[in-house]
């Protein structure tokens, strides 16, 4: 009898310990201590449960390769990991990666296709990324007691020209986005008021991420797309000349535009990361659109840039029906300390409930502790 699967969809990862490299922060594997405990925490039994485990790999697994020369212009660091990190996700029970984000290719092609390599041998899948733009926007798919479900990665955070894959080019798989500015009205009333802030994806790529999503929803049950997007508070901070831990923090439009188009064209769940903090969740006909999923693992990034409070959400499969069935969301902390995750108690759940209850307003999402988790509901 078919029985019920479990499908975790998880943030940022980044696995191991800085490095001193001046210009690239490195990893290596924490001496005399088990990496699993001390890269995952106690949060490998709950990531070890699903059946599909999901996470965005925010940079390259490699020991070689250049310095991406458009990371130079724009203050943002350089990363990588070593090559054990693809093994000890696969223990960790990570089924599958996305490389569609502004680090994945910090060490340039070389260290892309490396991180293939050794994604390959682990046995760990991934999409967003590959040796062209076909490959980069074919999914990666995975089955279970014959329920198969398709994982696609998109990133509107990249450098032009030299991130985006090609024909002949290796590179991500992107979604261009442009931004205007609007004066207000009441600039004459209110001076230094801020400009609205207009964000539009490119009709080109928006076409060819629907299509990738209505041919992976023809050969899968179910589609999950990744998508690194949106803005940290650091960047807000930067460009506004104010204080990190004074700036705004909000999901952009064109994330709610990207996010309910792709369930439009046959997405069953948004996994949304890239802000390093919790976003607002939205379920749009049905389907749960995650704004920013935060971290699961990440060494580095202490500070008001990063928050402590993450989650690993849940989406339950009937295997009868090939459909997800209920929504919810384990939650999680990684404290500014140590940044080692850890599973929050089930007695401070209820935090998290009016967390995400304020971040989620605009979309009238409800949450409520169920059986230690947070089950996620369309508002009534």
């Amino acid at each position: 009898m078919p029985r019920e699967l479990t499908l975790l969809a998880t943030g940022d990862i980044f696995v191991g310990m800085p490095g001193d490299h001046p210009r690239i922060h490195n990893v290596v594997p924490m001496p005399g201590k088990p990496d699993l405990i001390d890269w995952f925490g106690d949060l490998v039994p709950i990531l070890r449960e699903g059946d599909f485990t999901f996470g965005n790999l925010e940079g390259p697994i490699c020991t070689g390769g250049e310095p991406d020369i458009g990371k130079a212009g724009t203050g943002g660091a350089v990363f990588k990991m070593p090559p054990l990190s693809a093994q000890v996700m696969k223990r960790a029970g990570i089924d599958a990666l996305a490389l569609a984000n502004n680090h994945t290719m910090d060490l340039s092609a070389g260290g892309l296709l490396e991180t293939i390599q050794h994604l390959d041998a682990a046995g760990v899948a991934w999409a967003g990324g590959g040796r062209n733009a076909t490959e980069a926007r074919r999914p990666a798919v995975l089955e279970r007691e014959g329920v198969r479900v398709a994982f696609l990665s998109y990133t509107s955070s990249f450098i032009p020209g030299i991130h985006p894959a090609g024909p002949d080019k290796p590179g991500l798989c992107t979604v261009t986005v442009t931004t205007a500015y609007e004066i207000p009205g009441s600039i004459r009333y209110a001076p230094g008021v801020p400009p609205r802030i207009v964000t539009t994806a490119d009709h080109r790529d928006v076409a060819q991420m629907k299509a990738d999503v209505r041919l992976a929803k023809a050969n899968a049950d179910i589609v999950v797309v990744s998508w690194h997007w949106g803005l940290t508070r650091y960047a807000n901070a930067f460009g506004m000349g104010i204080a990190i831990d004074e700036a705004p923090f909000f999901v952009l439009n064109y994330q709610e535009d990207m996010g309910r188009a792709a369930i439009d064209a046959g997405a069953d769940l948004v996994m949304g990361h890239h802000p390093h903090r919790l976003q607002g969740m939205e379920v749009y006909q049905g389907k749960l659109i995650c704004y920013s999923l935060c971290n699961l693992a990440i060494s580095f990034g202490e500070g008001p840039n990063f928050g402590e409070e993450s989650v690993i959400v849940k989406a339950t499969i009937d295997a009868a029906s090939k459909q997800i069935s209920r929504l919810s969301f384990v939650p999680i902390r990684l404290p500014d300390a140590t940044m080692v995750p850890c599973r929050v108690p089930e007695s401070q759940a209820g935090s998290y409930v009016d967390l995400m209850t304020s971040l989620s307003k605009k979309y009238g999402t409800a949450f409520h502790v169920e059986n230690g988790e947070i089950a996620i509901r369309a508002a009534p």
